[in-house]
């Protein structure tokens, strides 16, 4: 069973893991937050550049790892 299928608690990550988005952008990985999580009254911002940093685009295995906690 995958992280985001555990019940409420799956729930509830599924709706934090929708206000972050990372991005491959070259060698650099970009932090963006949406802050209401919908799209619709806010957008994502970009708030960080990892400089060199590639592979961390999938944010579920991320917080399974404990490596992106989403509160």
């Amino acid at each position: 069973m995958g992280v985001l299928e555990r019940g409420g608690m799956g729930l509830r990550l599924h709706r934090q893991l929708q206000r972050v988005k990372l991005a491959l952008s070259g060698s650099d990985t970009t932090v963006s937050v949406d802050r209401d999580g919908t799209g619709s009254t806010y957008g994502f911002t970009q708030i960080a550049t990892l400089t060199g940093v590639t592979g961390l685009t999938d944010e579920a295995a991320l917080v399974a790892t404990g490596n992106l906690i989403a509160a």
